[in-house]
């Protein structure tokens, strides 16, 4: 089941961010199909895990190629990168606590963030990626 499906209104203008970006929902839709599916806990916490290190590593090639274009809000950038690490350390931690609901609202939290995000934020960006 797709929970969330690319279009080109979420593209920023540059490639490689946009492919990030897909592999991005492409675990998250992983994630709630597993969830939905109840393929277990282990599977689940598994596909969360690699999504959470998938995205630390998008928030660093997006935050380099940021400051090669020049970006000037690239220090709030970074703190909204930041401000979802934290949250999603926060979910993570009630999930572990056998909260129930967490890993339903980790994805619908993800699902709105990246949303939002990309929308809101990086696009912001997008006239610099196009001018490099």
């Amino acid at each position: 089941m797709v929970f969330f499906e690319w279009c080109e209104q979420y593209s920023v203008g540059d490639d490689e961010i946009d492919e990030q970006h897909q592999n991005l929902f492409s675990f998250l839709n992983e994630y709630y199909d597993a969830m939905l599916k109840g393929r277990g806990k282990d599977v689940v916490d598994e596909i969360f895990a690699e999504m959470k290190a998938y995205a630390v590593y998008h928030f660093k090639s997006e935050e380099q190629k940021m400051a090669q274009v020049g970006y000037p809000d690239l220090e709030q950038h970074k703190k909204v990168h930041a401000s979802f690490v934290g949250r999603i350390k926060e979910l993570e931690e009630k999930k572990a606590a056998g909260d129930l609901l967490a890993a339903v609202n980790v994805a619908k939290f993800l699902n709105k963030w990246l949303v939002e995000h990309i929308l809101g934020d990086d696009k912001k960006y997008s006239p610099y990626m196009a001018n490099d």
